[in-house]
């Protein structure tokens, strides 16, 4: 290549350069002129556990879709002794057909850990709710203002089941105080842990509190359980809450757990006896469902309460009830 050459392919790649950094620093600055984008706001995964409880399970379903909002997906992982329970989950399927819907198989015991692991996985939001079959949502809940006060806050979880009326231990059928709080907005209260006792000292719960996942899901991967009680239980010894101290609620609780039976053998939990979980099927293959209205509002003195609810009856399947 001769002189001239050699001079005129390097002005050409000194112009391509000059032109490349030109265009750079334009889409440098238009960069910086293009408005903000506020990140999303941060949403919850609800994941729900059952076990031979369609009734139950359609009343929890229902108050969630008269009352909670914010919500990104809703999981149910649920267990059904025979096909006649299986059957009976079908028709609450039917009915809540936005949520998933998970059978443990032949060997419940075994696969809960991996479905739970799973489902906490596959869920897109950053937080967080477990929930026992046997709840019920009692009044309106903002999630997004759950979870922006828990951003705020840097609280560890905000606690659906307490309130300033929470007075009572059910399972232990004692009194417990309520402890010293700070009000944090106008409905909204925090305290500390070591301040409470019984429930108010209770961090690790499957009934009803927001957490976030990354603050969950390595004790929940190392950790040895085989269904929601014994997870329940192990989580409870695993209180390394080096990090928070602080729990949140409403100053009036927006859940209540109604403890009609006992269907686990795990643990002998204190309940109401009321009805068998065969009892209940039939109840609910006749087309009836509980009207939980009457519990709404109300102040229960625990979180959870003896309570008879009505029966009324159910719309067809496809319709909202």
């Amino acid at each position: 290549m001769c002189v001239n050459e050699k001079l005129l392919t390097l002005s050409i790649v000194c112009i391509y350069c000059i032109t490349a950094a030109i265009s750079y620093h334009n889409t440098l600055r238009n960069a910086r002129s293009l408005p903000t984008i506020e990140p999303s706001l941060p949403t919850v995964d609800l994941i729900i556990f059952s076990f031979d409880r369609p009734m139950q399970l359609y009343a929890l379903c229902e108050s969630i879709e008269h009352h909670m909002q914010g919500l990104e997906n809703t999981t149910v992982i649920y267990r059904a002794s025979d096909e006649a329970f299986d059957s009976a989950y079908n028709q609450v399927k039917q009915r809540f057909a936005s949520t998933d819907f998970i059978r443990q198989g032949s060997q419940p015991s075994k696969d809960f850990k991996p479905l739970l692991i799973s489902s906490l996985r596959s869920g897109r939001a950053p937080y967080v709710c477990f929930a026992v079959d046997d709840m019920v949502v009692k009044q309106d809940i903002d999630l997004i203002e759950v979870t922006q006060m828990l951003e705020q806050t840097h609280a560890y979880g905000f606690f659906l089941r307490l309130g300033t009326h929470i007075s009572s231990c059910y399972m232990l059928n004692q009194k417990q105080p309520i402890p010293l709080y700070t009000q944090v907005s106008d409905n909204i209260l925090a305290w500390s842990f070591k301040d409470g006792i019984h429930d108010w000292n209770y961090a690790h719960t499957v009934d009803m509190t927001i957490y976030r996942k990354k603050d969950l899901i390595l004790d929940f991967i190392t950790m040895d359980y085989t269904n929601p009680n014994t997870l329940e239980a192990s989580w409870a010894r695993n209180m390394r809450l080096t990090k928070y101290t602080t729990g949140l609620c409403y100053s009036t609780s927006a859940v209540v757990n109604i403890p009609m039976n006992l269907v686990q053998e795990v643990y002998s939990n204190r309940s109401m006896h009321s009805w068998t979980a065969e009892q209940l099927l039939e109840k609910f293959n006749e087309g009836l469902k509980f009207d939980t209205k009457p519990l709404n509002g109300i102040l229960n003195e625990s979180c959870h309460i003896a309570y008879t609810l009505p029966f009324v009856q159910r719309k067809p399947s496809l319709q909202h009830s």
